[in-house]
């Protein structure tokens, strides 16, 4: 039982780091986003900035510090779609990948 419980919260440990990893990406890319918009005011189109505008507030109410919370996925999954829309407006990858995922899958 003990055995289980250590593993459940190295789980836990692991899924919470991944998550609040792919939040964090997403923030940047916002960042990002932003900077250039700055610069370059004529880049962003009102229909980018109506999704850049959702894509923060989705952040900025997402449950990251409520594990418990049982709309944590579902918010996931939308910010995730919200972020594909805003990435392919400015033309930009539209997946997020772990950097231990892309190394997984080299081969040499």
């Amino acid at each position: 039982m003990v055995a289980g419980i250590a593993e459940g919260r190295e789980l836990g440990v692991q899924k919470g780091y991944e998550i609040g990893q792919e939040v964090g990406f997403y923030a940047g890319c916002i960042r990002t986003w932003r900077a250039l918009q700055a610069k370059e005011p004529d880049l962003v189109t009102d229909r980018m900035e109506r999704g850049l505008a959702a894509l923060e507030e989705m952040i900025r109410d997402f449950p990251l510090y409520d594990p418990q919370n049982e709309s944590l996925h579902d918010n996931l999954e939308r910010l995730r779609g919200r972020f594909k829309v805003v990435a392919s407006g400015f033309g930009c990858l539209q997946d997020y990948y772990p950097k231990e995922a892309a190394q997984a899958s080299w081969s040499f």
